[in-house]
């Protein structure tokens, strides 16, 4: 992303704003920025301020109308940086790239360095970017392989250009809380800063587009870092509603202590308490990975497009994403073959079987026409013996997907379909039946944790790796074929899931002996971070 309250007017320029990661920052958003960081230091003691991003100017607009400061501001973009020498004449006004060396007259340390740096993903970054943020990497002690995002340079050579007592003050990502790379830059910026104040908004930070964001005030000084997550109405207003302080060494701070601005004391003191009597999911079942095809669209076809290519006694029904169960949390061959009537793509091409010298016809055309738009060229398929052989993981009793919208989704592979990557597959431990831990699992409890351990991405799709699955709490009940039956009438997604939540609740609340005013806390903490998750709509991703 970058600075600005207008949208800049583009020519001819081969600079390309999208790849770039330009989406222009809005004026109310850098007042308050600004405001925060000025107020971490003694203005009249600021030599100078830079921004690294500078787009047509926001930030650098509202310093100078706030005070008088010794502005240096860059961009790549040749036209924004014309804009803004052609309205900033007081401030010092350069075009280049940040994460190459800065002119030389201009100072070596910054006392504030504010902006909102671009956000752009390593697999979209050009060749000559990759190559910078690595040099970034080794020159600033920080491992490379997790400078996996534009932003994440800017943090790290940003933090190393600041004066002894310097202000970073950035518009960054809201996976800086979520994602692996984040959680390692937030431990390396502990070991650099003494305070490192996140604000975090209750609404999406940039509604014109799919990304939410945080503030990062950070300061420099002596002694080890304090870091405080600040809960705000939006990044446009400076009220803190609530605030949580974290352990030492960020890296290593619990799941639900990165949540703990939402919630209160008392509610997080009670959901640790519960959570230590409870068995996990790993006591009941092992997961593992789904089929992985490397091309979905090619491998996956629906009925209609099987029989176009007389490939049909090839094909194995699967399930490629959560969005085909509908309602379902059994799913059945009357469920597969609902789904298959409305035209989707539900049936894994498996040529496994047979021989590469002697193949059918039929099958020789589509690996052909496979070839042309380069599909045997893709990673994954480029490393099988023979490219077009998916290597199938068989089917389990049951499956979870590892991202979902309303709720997460754990279902009882009643019909023997397979799956793709996008689910882990159930396979349960002696003893323990497969019914009885999918309906055990829709309680508000272990629901509650698959919002703390997971993270969230755009449309606010939630993700649960497979560690964090198989550490949620579940207090496994027994369910009789007729129990199960009632549960399973009971779940549907447009009541988000909550008669069958409560359905399950009876049973939490005998196997752990809570009070009605206990799951009522538990329920409403669910509530709260499903709301913060899903506030900015959005459509599911999985």
């Amino acid at each position: 992303m970058k600075d600005s309250n207008s949208v800049p007017l583009r020519s001819n320029s081969s600079y390309d704003p999208k790849g770039n990661g330009v989406v222009y920052t809005p004026a109310a958003v850098t007042e308050v920025v600004v405001a925060q960081a000025l107020a971490k230091l003694d203005v009249t003691a600021i030599g100078s301020v830079l921004e690294p991003s500078c787009g047509d100017g926001s930030f650098v607009r509202t310093l100078l109308a706030t005070s008088s400061l010794n502005i240096y501001a860059l961009d790549k973009d040749e036209e924004a940086i014309t804009h803004c020498k052609a309205e900033f004449d007081k401030a010092h006004v350069y075009c280049g790239d940040f994460f190459e060396d800065l002119p030389e007259v201009w100072p070596k340390q910054f006392d504030i360095i504010i902006g909102n740096p671009p956000y752009v993903s390593w697999h979209r970054c050009d060749p000559d970017t990759r190559s910078r943020l690595d040099r970034i990497g080794e020159q600033y002690d920080f491992e490379g392989r997790h400078l996996r995002n534009a932003w994440a340079g800017f943090v790290v050579k940003a933090t190393m250009k600041l004066a002894q007592k310097g202000v970073l003050a950035f518009v960054i990502p809201y996976e800086f809380l979520t994602v692996s790379y984040g959680k390692r830059l937030r431990d390396w910026m502990e070991g650099h800063f003494t305070t490192l104040d996140i604000y975090i908004p209750n609404e999406k930070a940039f509604k014109s587009i799919d990304q939410d964001a945080v503030t990062v005030i950070a300061t420099k000084g002596e002694g080890p870092c304090e870091t405080v997550l600040h809960r705000v109405a939006s990044l446009e207003t400076a009220g803190v509603q609530s605030s949580c302080r974290l352990s030492s060494g960020a890296i290593k701070a619990a799941s639900l202590e990165m949540k703990g601005f939402l919630l209160d004391s008392e509610v997080l003191n009670l959901i640790q308490k519960i959570d230590q009597n409870c068995e996990r999911v790993s006591d009941f079942c092992d997961n593992a990975a789904g089929t992985v095809t490397a091309a979905n669209d090619y491998f996956i076809l629906s009925r209609a497009d099987l029989e176009f290519n007389k490939l049909t006694r090839w094909a194995r029904p699967i399930i490629k994403k959560s969005s085909f169960l509908g309602d379902a949390v059994s799913f059945s061959v009357e469920h597969f073959d609902e789904l298959e009537s409305t035209g989707k793509a539900c049936y894994l091409l498996d040529f496994s079987k047979l021989h590469a010298e002697k193949l059918p016809k039929a099958v020789q055309r589509y690996i052909e026409l496979g070839e042309e738009e380069g599909i045997d060229q893709r990673y994954k398929c480029r490393h099988r013996k023979d490219w077009f052989k998916v290597p199938v993981v068989q089917p389990n009793e049951g499956f979870f997907f590892k991202r979902s919208h309303i709720v997460p989704r754990f279902c009882v592979n009643e019909c023997g379909v397979l799956a793709t990557d996008s689910a882990y597959h159930i396979r349960m431990k002696p003893g323990v039946a497969i019914h009885d831990l999918c309906a055990s699992f829709y309680n508000s409890l272990t629901l509650l944790f698959a919002e703390i351990e997971g993270r969230f991405y755009g449309g606010g799709v939630l993700e649960v790796t497979p560690n964090e699955f198989r550490r949620l709490p579940v207090p496994l009940s027994e369910f009789s074929a007729s129990d199960f039956s009632r549960f399973e009438g009971r779940f549907t997604l447009a009541d988000g899931a909550q008669a069958a939540i409560q359905f399950s609740n009876d049973r939490l609340m005998a196997k752990l002996q809570l009070s009605t005013s206990d799951l009522d806390t538990i329920e409403g903490a669910r509530q709260t971070l499903q709301r913060h998750r899903l506030r900015h709509g959005g459509k599911s991703q999985s």
